[in-house]
């Protein structure tokens, strides 16, 4: 389950600009990942690396880190390494640099592609995406963001589908361009699911 004990930065969500950080892919690549690399397996073989990255978003001023878990579901991975031991790895050593930082810094656990095509425009079925993704669940980040969904459906799915593996707090980046409309229907999925996803995730 994912952590939503009250946190100094919460109370000012929607009150105060917090900034998170992005990029951690291109930043790899400066630091030698190569290409066709799987960026995640680093929080294992790099965690200095990683490390460094994340102290040096907090230092520029970054409230929000974002744990390497982007492709970290067992679709991606292809059995190379245990997902959870992945997931946990990132976690801890974005939690570490948040820790030693000196400042309340919350730390993101992000859900990212699968490499595979969604149905109807590929073979990928949703409930084999979800499935892939309970490792996840087992994180202890503070909230769970969804990363570069371009489909405002695969959002709306996920929302209410990860209620199911316990992402308590979800926060949606929606990659969209002109092209793409948020329907009635989505925007009342999204009604219905976030005060369920939300619920225990602000301190009382």
């Amino acid at each position: 389950m994912i952590q939503t004990s009250a946190h100094p930065l919460w109370e000012k969500l929607g009150k105060v600009p917090l900034f998170i950080d992005g990029a951690m892919g291109t930043l790899l690549q400066e630091n030698g990942l190569g290409a066709g690399d799987i960026p995640e397996l680093w929080n294992l073989s790099h965690p200095e690396v990683l490390y460094q990255i994340h102290s040096d978003y907090l230092k520029a001023g970054c409230d929000i880190l974002e744990a390497n878990t982007f492709g970290a579901n067992r679709i991606k991975l292809h059995g190379m390494a245990d997902t959870e031991e992945v997931i946990r790895a990132a976690i801890s050593i974005a939690k570490k640099a948040a820790s030693d930082c000196g400042r309340p810094a919350l730390v993101a656990m992000d859900i990212g592609p699968t490499g595979k095509l969604l149905k109807p425009m590929g073979e990928l079925p949703f409930a084999v995406k979800l499935g892939a993704l309970t490792a996840h669940a087992k994180g202890e980040a503070d909230f769970t963001v969804d990363g570069t969904e371009y489909s405002v459906d695969d959002s709306g799915n996920l929302m209410q589908g990860g209620e199911t593996l316990g992402y308590i707090s979800l926060f949606v980046v929606q990659a969209a361009d002109s092209s793409i409309v948020i329907t009635r229907d989505f925007k009342d999925r999204l009604e219905e699911a976030i005060p369920k996803l939300d619920a225990g995730a602000r301190p009382t």
